[in-house]
């Protein structure tokens, strides 16, 4: 028979190991550094990982005094989070072992909301991202599945769509306006566009419809229990410059991106190109890992509706996975790690292959700017 000194430390045991599988600050790792140089970020220690362009994400913090790198571990699927001091000394580090994370294939995006916290976003399908809101004093991180997450100005909420599964049955007719764990609507399955937040986020108003109807707008009053929910296809008169205000936009999503137009339309864009290996897609119709050529955009662009339905607006678009033909496939191949230019037609995602937002179908690339050796 055991002691109840025994039992109490085999409970203990137990406890933190429950802790330490959510994730959480861990300062024996607070002695690594990491290293940014022409793109490629090396974390060093022990069990070091060296990342590619677009394998992470980073966003400044703190008034530019810290910055938060953001990674998929190449190899066990975890999310990493590091705070470092512009030098690189590692501050704290989270980790996200979600089971949701083994599902996604890049970080499609990290913005800083306040200066505790980030909010990121994992891509796993045309139709869902996972989106993790990260209090970097706490650990605390909370996981959402939806698409166009607008955190609050203050950074306490998160509101967006959820849709269907993209793989999932054609019978589904209706997808959701969510504020944080809350359902607050039923809407037309995938009709969500786009989500503000009124005054003091005590407000928010959701677009939907397409391009064949004229926008409804969904405004919800979050001060009643339960929400207030108020149908209009009028431009929300009770909520002035709401809508199309730069100054209803928080100053780090403040951008005047150039608006580009899909196919047929032609355009012509300007990046570094990078190639990465994906895996096999979840839903188990892609057997082998998928080698895919991406444009690395600077400065992002926007992309206005399009002709076809899934030719969805799109703003601060800063990666764009290329399609090509199988000659064109070789030829951008042997430019990867330069500048190039690329013409071609954009269209958006719409099948689990596509692993961006938004894609170019090429006819023509030629390098601009070749690729420094060393």
């Amino acid at each position: 028979m055991n002691s109840p000194t025994r039992d109490c430390r085999h409970l203990l045991l137990i406890a933190a190991a429950l802790v330490a599988s959510v994730g959480c600050q861990q300062p024996e790792e607070t002695s690594r550094r990491i290293s940014e140089q022409a793109g490629v970020l090396r974390v060093q220690g022990p069990s070091g990982v060296l990342l590619q362009p677009k394998q992470y994400e980073k966003v400044l913090v703190r008034g530019g005094s810290q910055v938060t790198y953001v990674f998929l571990h190449p190899v066990d699927p975890v999310l990493h989070i590091y705070l470092c001091e512009a030098e690189g000394k590692i501050v704290s580090q989270h980790t996200l072992k979600d089971a949701r994370v083994r599902a996604a294939t890049s970080v499609s995006r990290c913005r800083a909301i306040t200066p505790q916290r980030i909010f990121v976003e994992l891509h796993i399908n045309p139709s869902t991202e996972l989106g993790a809101d990260v209090n970097l004093t706490t650990g605390e991180i909370a996981c959402y599945e939806g698409n166009r997450f607008t955190p609050s100005s203050a950074g306490d909420k998160v509101a967006y769509f959820r849709d269907p599964p993209h793989f999932g049955d054609p019978a589904e007719t209706e997808s959701g306006l969510w504020s944080g764990a809350q359902k607050l609507a039923d809407i037309p399955v995938r009709s969500g566009k786009r989500i503000v937040w009124g005054p003091s986020d005590k407000t928010l108003v959701a677009i939907i419809g397409d391009r064949n109807k004229k926008a409804t707008h969904l405004v919800v009053d979050l001060t009643q229990r339960p929400p207030v929910l108020h149908w209009s296809q009028d431009r929300p008169a009770n909520i002035p410059g709401l809508l199309g205000d730069p100054r209803a936009t928080p100053p780090e999503q403040r951008s005047e991106p150039a608006v580009l137009e899909y196919g047929p339309a032609v355009v012509k864009l300007r990046g570094l190109l990078t190639k990465q290996d994906l895996p096999a897609l979840p839903s188990g119709t892609m057997e082998t890992p998928e080698t895919c050529l991406f444009l690395e955009l600077d400065p992002s662009v926007a992309v206005s509706q399009g002709r076809d339905e899934w030719d969805v607006p799109e703003r601060d678009i800063s990666r764009v996975q290329l399609h090509l033909s199988a000659a064109l496939h070789k030829v951008a191949v042997a430019m990867t790690g330069n500048h190039v230019s690329v013409t071609g037609s954009l269209f958006h995602e719409h099948t689990g292959h596509h692993r961006t937002k938004v894609l170019i179908s090429v006819t023509a690339l030629s390098v601009t700017e070749p690729a420094r050796r060393e």
